[in-house]
């Protein structure tokens, strides 16, 4: 999964220089999205942006992923904070279909 940085122009933070730049997504947290930031070293460390400091790339998609894992019985959480991250960003996403994994 990947994300867009997306920064308000007001931002203080020292990640500002990154807008518009996509990276790797760690993790979805609740209220938060961890992605994985390349350093000058060619390292990579994990950074936390809020709901509204980034865009998922590609959600629809990854809506569906998540949904057919909650499914089978995983990823529940995953599911239902990625409704929420494009609930509070009033982003529009297709509701996931159900596939039967017989």
């Amino acid at each position: 999964m990947k994300a867009i940085i997306n920064l308000p122009y007001n931002s203080n933070s020292s990640y500002r220089s990154l807008n518009g730049n996509t990276f790797e997504i760690k993790e979805v947290l609740s209220i938060l999205i961890c992605l994985l930031i390349p350093n000058e070293i060619g390292d990579f460390k994990s950074v936390d942006f809020s709901f509204k400091e980034v865009l998922i790339v590609n959600v629809n998609t990854e809506i569906q992923k998540a949904y057919d894992s909650y499914n089978c019985g995983s990823d529940y959480l995953t599911y239902n904070i990625l409704v929420r991250y494009c609930k509070e960003n009033k982003i529009q996403f297709q509701k996931p279909t159900y596939y039967c994994p017989a």
